[in-house]
């Protein structure tokens, strides 16, 4: 099977999650200052996350109603309560949820919205172990006290009071690295931007392909004007410096994924660095959105939105050294790249075309 074949089909697979290239399942729980005895909070989860633990959709029907979340709410609560537990100096503390729940709207996804009330002051830890078993990449951003910290499927346990940078630095690193990985409109464009410099060596007279070490540069300056224009709109967006609708900037991203595809087929733009910089831009403030759907560490603000930055980078080198040798063998014959790069780039523009038709 020749490798075409199969980069076709790796890229259909990732077509699965097109209508939600950046929703994350995040969960948020904030912690008010403790009082005598008792402390106050809020515990915000996804609505979609809770069916897929506990079935709240009852007929079957794909719609949730109010009266199907009441019936299921003993169960609801039953799963909360064995899969979140609160610590002090004296052991475990039992809390409760308050009877008035409610649902909010976050990110174009709806929440469950439960006050609760925690019987103990002064919280030294928290143990949450709620839907990690549907989806391995949920986190728990819990807010309040000093810091923000991360709950996440390796990280289930949580020591409160701690003003840690290093450890508020490693999480949002992780945050960073993971949305890379499963922001697929942003992995597709890294993708187009790579067949790219290799189309444009395979175009060159008296050539079909180009050595490893020119591919490389011209790589690394591609993928430097990305930083560059990505770093400098998610900084500011995230910093609350620019102001962006988040809808029109999702649908703008798939569109520069459907042009720089359609480029590699019928050339347009042969200077790539300027292209490349202007829609790092827009995907700047893409990465931005999902930043402020996470939240910021309230203390850390700065140190927040640059560990998140550097984890977006660590996340795109490690799949542009799983990528960059493949494309490296594709190219060894030049009918075979031609065919190859002109069916995945066609198969990237299709993918794209779908996600406008979605976001708008």
């Amino acid at each position: 099977m020749k490798l075409w074949f199969f980069l076709v089909a790796l890229l259909l697979c990732l077509n699965s999650p097109a209508g939600s290239a950046h929703q994350l399942s995040t969960g948020y729980l904030q912690i008010s200052n403790s009082q005598e005895h008792s402390t106050q909070g809020v515990l915000q989860l996804r609505l979609y996350d809770l069916h897929l633990a506990i079935g709240l959709d009852q007929n079957n029907d794909g719609a949730l109603t109010w009266q199907e979340l009441l019936l299921r709410r003993p169960a609801l609560l039953q799963y909360l309560q064995s899969s979140l537990t609160f610590e002090n100096q004296n052991g475990q503390c039992p809390w409760q949820a308050s009877e008035q729940f409610s649902l909010d709207n976050y990110f174009n996804e709806t929440y469950l919205h439960l006050p609760l009330q925690v019987q103990c002051a002064d919280l030294l830890s928290i143990n949450y172990r709620a839907l990690f078993d549907v989806d391995s990449h949920h986190k728990l951003i819990v807010t309040g006290q000093i810091s923000s910290q991360v709950a996440s499927h390796q990280q289930r346990t949580l020591l409160l009071g701690e003003n840690n940078l290093w450890r508020t630095a490693v999480n949002y690193l992780g945050l960073g690295v993971s949305h890379i990985w499963m922001g697929w409109d942003h992995l597709l464009f890294l993708v187009t931007l790579l067949m790219s410099i290799f189309i444009l060596a395979l175009r060159q007279p008296g050539s079909n392909h180009a050595s490893l070490p020119t591919l490389l540069a011209r790589t690394a300056w591609l993928v430097t004007s990305f930083t560059l224009a990505h770093s400098i709109t998610l900084t500011a967006t995230a910093l609350g410096l620019l102001s962006t609708s988040t809808r029109w900037v999702e649908v703008i991203i798939a569109a520069s994924v459907l042009l720089a595809a359609l480029n590699n087929v019928w050339p347009m733009v042969t200077r790539l660095g300027w292209l490349t910089f202007g829609f790092g831009l827009v995907h700047g403030m893409g990465f931005a959105s999902v930043l402020q759907e996470i939240g910021l560490d309230p203390q850390h603000q700065l140190l927040t939105v640059l560990a998140f930055n550097l984890g977006v980078e660590v996340g795109q080198l490690l799949f542009l050294a799983l990528l960059i040798p493949i494309l490296y063998g594709l190219q060894q014959t030049r009918l075979s790249s031609r065919l190859s790069y002109n069916a995945v780039s066609l198969v990237i523009a299709a993918i794209s075309i779908q996600w406008i038709v979605q976001r708008v």
